[in-house]
């Protein structure tokens, strides 16, 4: 779930439409936040299992599309334009590397490269498979205007990189994401110049990792500051990136194993960090059994380090029936309250 448009569209996607092939993106306006009007939804062409939903400066959007149209591999990635057009699925149809299982994906505008972590193989994870099949690449779209893969980056003993974020304005275009492997959990820094890898923290030194754990990564924008949550451990880190390739940890606060803190999202006055409590539970449908509490919960960022709040929203309780939190969004206003 995302954003777009200037905060006036919200576009969702069905994580597991594939097993019915029904629409998988949903659009609605939502101008007036409290009384929300659906717009339409559709599917991409050739691809499904849709996850990361990546606002343009211009409108529009891009999407991580983790598998083909029956789920299985390559994926691609999505384009729509600020008319909320589609507009094409990248890299065309027979250029696509047969393990393109795009999750992570992040845009640096300057430098015209898009960047992207493979996750898995969607399908892998449904029954009858006995076995998901766990990706290890980085992908660098350079020029990203091309809309091609010109460089595919493994991570050594890569096991489903779950994102990639650029450092906003470096001038090399790096960019951070997270594996574990025998050294633990590792975070790895990707020069898309010249498209190296550098092991830049390991986090399993200082907290207790687990392979069940998955990170997504926020930068705090306009400072130096790095956010990371630890999906199974239930943590959610801040680092300082002055020295990018040598990365010092801050501070963290902790929710507990098997929160299952999952998404993170920063608001526009860098003051919360937001984190959902869910990753994904397939059920009786698949291998995946990764719940968390399923609730919303805010830390205060400070200048010194983070502040676990009382805000929780429990989504077992909140609303009649079960809600599963796999993604959460401020709608950003310039918060300059605490949130409620």
């Amino acid at each position: 779930m995302q954003f777009v448009n200037n905060n006036t569209v919200v576009v969702a996607g069905g994580l597991l439409s594939l097993l019915h092939r029904p629409q998988e993106l949903f659009f609605w306006n939502v101008s007036n936040p409290l009384s929300p009007t659906f717009i339409k939804a559709e599917n991409p062409p050739t691809s499904s299992a849709v996850d990361d939903i990546l606002p343009l400066p211009q409108g529009g959007f891009l999407v991580s599309i983790m598998g083909a149209a029956d789920g299985s591999s390559p994926g691609a990635i999505g384009e729509w334009d600020a008319k909320l057009n589609f507009v094409g699925e990248w890299p065309p149809v027979g250029e696509r590397p047969s393990d393109f299982n795009p999750h992570g994906v992040s845009l640096h505008v300057e430098k015209d490269i898009l960047i992207t972590s493979d996750f898995i193989d969607p399908a892998s994870s449904l029954h009858p498979s006995q076995t998901i099949l766990l990706r290890d690449s980085i992908r660098i779209f350079k020029p990203w205007s091309n809309r091609r893969v010109t460089s595919t980056v493994r991570i050594p003993e890569g096991i489903g990189l779950m994102d990639v974020k650029f450092l906003p304005h470096h001038p090399d275009g790096l960019a951070y994401t997270t594996n574990f492997g025998s050294q633990g959990m590792v975070i790895w820094a990707i020069n898309t110049t010249d498209s190296t890898t550098t092991p830049v923290f390991n986090v399993s030194g200082v907290y207790n990792c687990s392979q069940r754990d998955h990170m997504l990564h926020q930068p705090v924008a306009g400072t130096t500051k790095y956010l990371v949550t630890n999906s199974y451990s239930g943590l959610i880190i801040m680092f300082d990136t002055s020295d990018p390739l040598n990365l010092v940890l801050l501070d963290a606060v902790v929710y507990g194993v098997q929160s299952g803190i999952h998404s993170i999202e920063i608001s526009d006055d860098n003051r919360y960090a937001m984190v959902s409590g869910y990753f994904l539970d397939e059920d009786s449908m698949g291998l995946l059994h990764e719940d968390g509490d399923r609730s919303i919960h805010i830390s205060e960022i400070t200048s010194i380090g983070l502040i676990k709040t009382d805000f929780l929203v429990n989504m077992n309780t909140i609303v009649p029936y079960p809600m599963r939190p796999h993604m959460v969004r401020f709608y950003n206003t310039k918060t300059t309250t605490r949130p409620t």
